[in-house]
């Protein structure tokens, strides 16, 4: 293991990055084992060093000594995932991919196809700030702050305020990428293996291998590069709020939206409960707790967006698809001031994920499911939460997947950081929901930790058993984030 790395080791490694880019201190490698938005992580492993490449030639070096030497490895980008995806099972090597920062090209007109390509330490507040002057912008995190990055959020899978309309979702956004795979080689994707070629054709040459990898949380190698979709800034836009007591209800007037009109109303669309809507728009406890008494039980938030004449056809459809229903659309929200405003920001820079931490942190739950499984799983999640003696609120979310095909759902556990009682409860809790989910059927897009993984797999053993030979094609040694996806 990395604490019996030689001398020379050392010294190669700080040969490749410079002495200035290679950290062994000891209280930096430890804030390395933390994650802001993982208050209840159960184990913290520091990396054994840290290294700041800035090249990938530096990063086609670093992973050619650790294969030598089967030193473990571990990608960072911007650190800030909900799920401690970055931080190490074995220690080893954590390779911070920050200062890898460029926007190596933008091409803002339909006749080349409008992307970008990107190294994975831009975050997506630094694009955004580029693609202004071009008058674009890339598809943002819903449930991640902006400070986050493309390249992983893409890669990774996470969920988009714009995955309800056709082809947004995150399967797609990422064109083409680049990664150094653990033995040192370079692996190129889509038009980026034949860069002579141009434009930015998804696909690969013959067998997709290039999915293969998508959503590995960094075990199968280091991204350097990624190729995105861009999408023209909006000459206008609109935001609306549907309110509904019922959840079933709410999803009855979301899917009559999602499926009323072939244009496709609405291009950012998310559904909050009030306790989940009040830690968005709560600056501190105090105000949280009276937002969650005046909101309604579910507000679909909805932004129409396009030219001025795109916006009002959707506008007058949207107004026909509920017309029939009990949900009645609203600019603002009654008793809460400048909500419409906070979310046009809101969709534009993602910020405000920041503010429940600041004063009540919680534990993510998430999956997908269809539209009928959601109000038997919301039965139950509360009956276990009641059962389990936890007597906070469940801050719950759903955004639909390509017109209501499915929906992402997010139930957060809130806890008092200072109340080890109710961590406990949130701890057993956030395992005791995740078995029920997986018995019954919710779809877990990638399981972040040991618990969810050892759960998922064991009911999918052919799969694993295949995962598991794909990985060993790609990584041997098995130096990458070893104990992450891989059991």
């Amino acid at each position: 293991m990395l604490n019996n790395l030689t001398k020379k080791i050392n010294l190669r490694l700080i040969d490749i990055v410079g002495n200035e880019n290679f950290v062994g201190d000891p209280e930096v490698l430890q804030s390395y084992s933390e994650n802001p938005y993982l208050p209840l992580m159960a184990k913290k492993r520091k990396p054994d060093l840290i290294v700041f490449p800035s090249e990938v030639e530096e990063i086609v070096q670093i992973m050619k000594i650790a294969n030598k030497f089967e030193v473990p490895v571990v990608p960072r980008s911007s650190g800030l995932d909900p799920y401690g995806d970055a931080i190490p099972i074995f220690g080893g090597i954590m390779i911070d991919l920050t200062k890898m920062n460029k926007i190596v090209d933008i091409c803002p007109t339909a006749l080349d196809g409008t992307f970008t390509r990107v190294e994975p330490g831009v975050t997506f507040n630094q694009l955004q700030k580029e693609l202004k002057s071009v008058n674009m912008r890339v598809l943002l995190p819903a449930r991640l702050t902006a400070e986050t990055t493309p390249a992983s959020t893409y890669f990774n899978r996470n969920i988009l305020f714009s995955s309800a309309k056709h082809n947004y979702t995150v399967d797609w956004s990422i064109l083409s990428y680049e990664m150094v795979l653990p033995t040192g080689e370079i692996l190129r994707t889509g038009n980026l293996t034949l860069p002579e070629s141009g434009g930015t054709m998804p696909h690969c040459h013959g067998s997709d291998i290039g999915r293969i990898s998508m959503g590995s949380l960094g075990t199968t190698g280091i991204l350097t590069k990624v190729t995105t979709k861009l999408k023209a800034e909006p000459e206008e836009k609109r935001i609306y709020f549907i309110n509904s007591e019922s959840l079933l209800e709410i999803i009855k007037s979301i899917n009559s939206i999602l499926r009323f009109s072939p244009i496709e109303i609405g291009e950012e669309h998310i559904c909050l409960n009030n306790y989940c809507l009040a830690s968005l728009i709560s600056v501190d406890i105090k105000q949280f707790e009276n937002n969650v008494e005046i909101l309604p039980n579910w507000t679909h938030i909805i932004s129409l967006t396009g030219t001025s004449g795109w916006v009002e056809c959707q506008d007058n459809d949207l107004n026909d698809a509920i017309r029939d229903l009990s949900t009645k659309r609203k600019s603002e929200l009654d008793g809460v001031s400048k909500i419409s405003e906070e979310f046009d920001n809101e969709f534009s820079n993602p910020t405000r994920i920041d503010r429940a931490f600041n004063y009540l942190p919680f534990n993510r739950i998430e999956f997908y499911a269809s539209s009928s499984q959601i109000p038997l799983f919301d039965k139950e999640v509360r009956i276990l939460a009641e059962k389990m003696g936890y007597k906070r609120g469940l801050g719950t979310c759903l955004i639909p997947i390509e017109q209501g095909r499915s929906y992402y759902v997010e139930y957060d556990l809130y806890f008092d950081q200072s109340n080890l009682k109710e961590q406990k409860t949130v701890r057993k809790l956030y395992k005791d929901l995740y078995k029920y989910l997986i018995t019954n059927g919710a779809f877990i897009n990638t399981p972040h930790n040991f618990y969810v993984a050892e759960l998922l797999y064991s009911k999918m053993v052919t799969y694993y058993e295949n995962m598991n030979k794909v990985k060993k094609l790609l990584d041997p040694k098995g130096i990458m984030h070893p104990g992450k996806l891989f059991l």
